[in-house]
């Protein structure tokens, strides 16, 4: 044993280091096995050298089991497991802040062990290999390519040093700093369009520019570059052409979280744009709908609850796309992945949803009706459903009456946002006076300035159900 890697190691730990190392492997969160505590035991006798031919193991041995026979296997054993939590005590920088394997190459380093450093670092190359790329797996590998240069510049061997190869390490810190840029500029611009808020995009545009215009770029950069770009210019087509085909080409070679994101991204793309650009791209994002279904994406992270909005809004575009009969298994194939407590309420909304889409009004009133303690999202969500069907089966006094009650509660109301009342009623305000203006053509007395004047109001204002709205006028006009 005495020329074990284990008894290697420990000779670089200090006394204080050796303490905290016995705390650590007493720990049952980091060891539950009595012997390798009792293996310690006797070995840190012969601290701080561990070169004693009493740490022969067969010595070691008789002092732990007494007359028991040399079991070869078990002494192996336990000495793996005894180095194994070396290593975990490294790994959390000898006791110190921190955890990882970053802190284990620096320790080896730090303590001048060379071989177990090299050989530490020839298992992580090999298996980032096997990795799918992401952003933490570039940054590794700077490092990586750091410690090697590090240790190289300890030895002094200035014939390695020029040697060594610096654009790996380049590429690597390079990559790291654009995609992680690109990840997290990305969810600040996409909150900024969501609440409408202007965003000061110009530094954004010049890394972007820096990284057109460099050359350290792979697919995963270029893929997240795109996706930073469909949320600074999200009306760009010739950009969302180039993130699916750059996506569709590498698909395989993501993890499935970024495969969910990036299939995010290009359905928001497609709903944003639908209605302003092309009217396919409803059925568009419900290509990338089945994808995800087909390649059980609707659970990133291996969760085992599918997430509400994610439920919801995949039911509500893929309705829209006219997509009832797949809307519907869906709903039936995901509804017991909701979390109990929201379940019942949830599918409710969801075929309130499906069949209101499907010009089932009936049927999509019922559902709704139990649809009995929605959260305050969801009741403004119901309500609109339930306005929309009053007025497409021409419940004229059902839906005054419960525009009325609406206003009333809005004017009361705590909880909501005056941008997200403002957008509600104006909502309302649009949908009554286009149901005033169809009973008055129905009767004969309708004045087509007023629709054109609705028009142009629904056209340049901010509201709920905008396009449901603007299809119901033509078919006014």
């Amino acid at each position: 044993m005495i020329k074990s890697t284990l008894l290697e190691t420990l000779r670089t730990f200090t006394k204080s280091e050796l303490s905290s190392f016995e705390d650590f492997i007493r720990s049952p969160y980091f060891n539950k096995q009595e012997n390798v505590v009792k293996l310690f035991e006797e070995i840190k006798k012969y601290a701080p050298a561990f070169n004693d031919s009493g740490l022969e193991k067969e010595i070691v041995w008789s002092k732990m089991f007494g007359d028991a026979k040399y079991n070869y296997g078990i002494m192996k054993n336990l000495i793996h497991d005894l180095g194994k939590l070396t290593v975990n005590f490294l790994k959390t920088d000898a006791g110190n802040s921190g955890y990882g394997i970053n802190n284990l190459l620096e320790q080896y380093m730090k303590r001048g062990l060379s071989n177990q450093l090299k050989r530490k670092i020839r298992e992580v190359k090999e298996d980032l290999k096997k990795q799918k790329p992401g952003g933490e797996n570039y940054f590794l590998s700077y490092k990586i390519e750091k410690v090697e240069i590090d240790e190289i510049v300890q030895r002094s061997d200035m014939k390695e040093i020029f040697e060594h190869d610096l654009d790996k390490i380049n590429e690597s810190l390079t990559l790291y700093y654009f995609i992680t840029f690109f990840n997290s500029n990305y969810t600040k611009l996409f909150v900024s369009n969501v609440y409408n808020k202007k965003a000061d995009t110009s530094f954004i545009e010049k890394i972007l520019l820096l990284y057109d215009q460099g050359s350290y770029k792979n697919y995963y950069a270029d893929t997240y570059s795109r996706v930073l770009k469909i949320a600074l210019y999200p009306s760009d087509e010739n950009n969302y052409s180039e993130l699916k085909k750059i996506f569709f080409e590498n698909f395989d070679n993501y993890t499935r979280a970024d495969q969910f994101d990036i299939l995010s991204v290009l359905q928001s793309f497609c709903k944003t744009n639908s209605f302003i650009l092309n009217i396919n791209y409803h059925k568009e994002a419900q290509l990338y709908r089945k994808v995800m279904d087909d390649n059980n994406l609707f659970f990133p992270d291996d969760e085992n609850y599918i997430n509400i909005s994610v439920f919801l809004n995949t039911v509500v575009s893929a309705s829209s796309a006219g997509e009832f009969d797949w809307c519907i298994k869906f709903i039936d194939k995901y509804q017991n992945f909701l979390e109990p407590a929201i379940k019942d309420e949830c599918t409710n909304l969801a075929l309130t949803c499906a069949y209101f889409k499907n010009k089932d009004y009936e049927t999509s009133l019922s559902y709704l009706s139990k649809c009995e303690n929605p959260s305050p999202t969801q009741k403004i969500n119901l309500k609109t459903y339930q306005i929309c069907n009053y007025y497409e089966l021409r419940y004229y006094d059902q839906l005054n009456d419960l525009i009325n009650a609406m206003r009333k509660f809005l004017k009361n109301d705590k909880i909501y946002s005056e941008g997200h009342k403002t957008s509600f009623k104006n909502f309302m305000n649009s949908v009554s006076r286009l149901s005033d203006y169809r009973y008055n053509l129905d009767v004969k007395k309708a004045d087509d300035s007023k629709l054109n004047e609705l028009k142009l109001f629904v056209q340049y204002n901010n509201m709920l159900g905008k396009k449901w709205l603007l299809e119901k006028i033509q078919e006014l006009e």
